[in-house]
């Protein structure tokens, strides 16, 4: 039997928000705020207007020298969120991770740097 090394990454969350809210509209929203270790933050909403099979996900953030305003539509579903260096260069990224509804089922990895401004 061959056995393969495999090397362990630390992945850290941190989590400022109540992450169940409820829309206007009636639908279920989640919002969550992510922070990294320097203080910049990504603010992700997650909404289902067609079902819980597709979501828009809409993203800001702050603290960097130039933030991001987009709406993802018609995407998986949110799995998970993680900020990590995984590169180790010391600049957290945000990686979200979605996931297909169904058999089959896929994932994707939606991932943000911070092009090395903390």
């Amino acid at each position: 039997m061959i056995m393969k090394k495999t090397k362990k990454i630390l992945i850290y969350l941190t989590i400022i928000a109540n992450p169940f809210l409820l829309s206007s509209a009636g639908m279920a929203l989640t919002a969550q705020e992510y922070v990294t270790r320097s203080g910049k933050s990504l603010n992700i909403k997650e909404s289902h207007p067609q079902g819980q099979s597709l979501s828009n996900i809409h993203l800001e953030s702050s603290g960097f020298e130039h933030n991001l305003s987009v709406i993802i539509e018609d995407s998986d579903p949110i799995n998970n969120v993680y900020i990590a260096d995984l590169d180790n260069n010391g600049f957290d990224e945000f990686y979200i991770i979605t996931n297909s509804s169904g058999s089959g089922s896929y994932g994707n990895v939606v991932a943000f740097a911070s092009n090395q401004y903390r």
